[in-house]
């Protein structure tokens, strides 16, 4: 499941993102009690380190590491557990 879905990643670390739907940020990679709040759709982020792959069900989540404009650090997935739908896509 992780190699699926890394191949559908199109973030890299150094690079810019805008976030286009509701996106949960959590303090690691992972869905777990590890929430800390919902980011929303525009806000712009600098991805800072990732991918982590970690399967769930019987797809996978990929994980990158964001610095959010306020300058807060965390975790959250680029796309859908089967790849349909990007949560965050690279700035040009």
């Amino acid at each position: 499941a992780c190699e699926a879905a890394l191949s559908r990643s199109r973030l890299q670390v150094g690079g810019n993102a805008t976030i286009l739907r509701r996106l949960n940020f959590r303090s690691s990679p992972g869905i777990q009690n590890n929430w800390i709040r919902t980011n929303l759709p525009g806000t712009e982020v600098e991805v800072i380190d990732g991918p982590v792959c970690l399967p769930h069900f019987i797809g996978a989540y990929v994980w990158w590491q964001i610095r959010l404009p306020d300058g807060q650090v965390g975790w959250s997935a680029e796309t859908s557990l089967f790849g349909g739908i990007y949560f965050i896509e690279p700035k040009p």
